[in-house]
């Protein structure tokens, strides 16, 4: 199945994201208010690359089951970071890599996946005392309730493709993990 074979093939990058932005911090309710607006910084240039990215998949037919627009987040990141009274986004130095269709598909994985995670994120921020009263989680509980249905029909639309198109099977993985290495080259320009 290529969602396991993604899990796997991305494990490390994945633990590596995480350590790079504020893990520890979230986790013992210590995260700082600037320290979570450079993590939203962090997603918004990913989320908005991906996204960008995605108006250009050539199979958007196959693919009209995700409903790409009611997927994209980078706006409500701008809407938290607005909310954090938050200074221009400046632009990385690093750019985002050009990604075909199937490496896309591999890039949607990280920033659907992502939800799942920022779910549990959610619930530890709420419990730290820094975010009370703030209105800055747009970006975490977008999918709220459903995340778990999106995140299905992701997967399914991920297996579907990958079955029509088992030679690019290489191709989803790596824009995987140039989604995840994006990121991580984001955590350390962005501190």
């Amino acid at each position: 199945m290529i969602a396991e074979l993604l899990k796997n093939e991305t494990a490390e990058l994945h633990k590596l994201s995480e350590k790079n932005n504020y893990f520890r911090e979230i986790y013992n309710s210590t995260l700082t208010l600037q320290q979570y607006e450079t993590m939203l910084i962090r997603n918004y240039w990913l989320n908005l690359n991906v996204e960008q990215a995605a108006q250009n998949i050539s199979e958007v037919e196959s693919l009209s089951t995700l409903e790409l627009a009611k997927r994209k987040k980078a706006h409500l990141i701008v809407k938290d970071l607005n909310n954090l009274d938050s200074p221009s986004i400046d632009l990385p130095e690093e750019s985002f890599p050009e990604l075909n269709s199937a490496e896309i598909m591999g890039a949607l994985y990280v920033t659907e996946g992502s939800t799942l995670g920022g779910n549990i994120i959610l619930k530890n921020l709420m419990k730290n005392k820094a975010f009370d009263g703030k209105n800055i989680f747009n970006f975490l509980s977008y999918y709220g309730e459903n995340t778990s249905s999106y995140w299905k029909v992701f997967l399914e639309t991920l297996i579907l493709y990958h079955s029509k198109n088992r030679d690019k099977e290489d191709d989803i993985i790596n824009g995987a993990k140039k989604a995840f290495e994006y990121f991580i080259t984001l955590s350390h320009q962005l501190n």
